[in-house]
């Protein structure tokens, strides 16, 4: 935007200024020209994808996200990788982000998209210096990924119950050793012999014997 007014600048950078810019199609953090000429002195950012381009289509579950991250010349405040879904994502998720640089294609981020749902989205790095300077790659990118197999539900297997066979009482089980009990020394006891012939006493009676008859005297005539 070429607007020079300090106190303008100060609006637009503003809640209300930045609702208005917004409302009027234009991004909420606007880039003021610059009251110069760029020179080749001046700081320049370098953002790319070096291993990613727009449409292409994505059959790995695992992504490994390769680029660069630099200024020349100069520095920046942060950097953030996000992503959203569709070709122009109104939300921006943060995958990874750092004030380090990558001046060199290296991984930045490696991306497991076994849990992302859609089948387009588009990934950017969005590069800040400060509060009002920003500098931003995007890349879109469809994906077809592989279905994942479904894990197989595990069924317990039921066993029948098989009673226990218990031992008789006077036997004694086969799994368990014998008690071995030593013989006691008991010395024998002297019975008398019984003698099967000894005659048997008459038992004893109370009965007296019948007394003599008694004579009656004769009467003479």
């Amino acid at each position: 935007m070429n607007v020079q007014d300090k106190w303008a600048r100060k609006w637009l950078r503003s809640d209300e200024g930045r609702d208005w810019l917004e409302s009027h199609g234009m991004p909420r953090k606007p880039f003021f020209a610059p009251e110069r000429e760029c020179s080749a002195d001046d700081p320049r950012p370098i953002l790319e994808f070096s291993n990613l381009h727009d449409n292409d289509t994505i059959t790995e579950t695992s992504l490994a996200v390769k680029g660069v991250i630099n200024v020349t010349k100069g520095d920046f405040t942060g950097w953030r990788l996000e992503y959203g879904r569709g070709n122009d994502p109104d939300e921006w998720n943060v995958l990874a982000e750092g004030q380090n640089k990558f001046e060199n294609p290296d991984t930045i981020y490696t991306w497991d998209l076994s849990k992302v749902k859609g089948e387009r989205l588009t990934l950017r790095i969005y590069m800040m210096n400060g509060d009002e300077f920003y500098a931003e790659k995007r890349v879109s990118l469809t994906l077809n990924l592989p279905t994942p197999t479904p894990e197989p539900t595990f069924t317990p297997s039921v066993t029948p119950f098989a009673p226990t066979a218990v031992p008789p009482t006077n036997e004694r089980p086969t799994d368990v050793p014998p008690t071995s009990v030593p013989p006691t020394n008991i010395p024998p006891t002297s019975i008398p012999p019984t003698n099967t012939n000894t005659p048997v006493p008459p038992a004893p009676t109370d009965t007296l014997p019948p007394p003599p008859p008694t004579e009656t005297p004769t009467t003479g005539p």
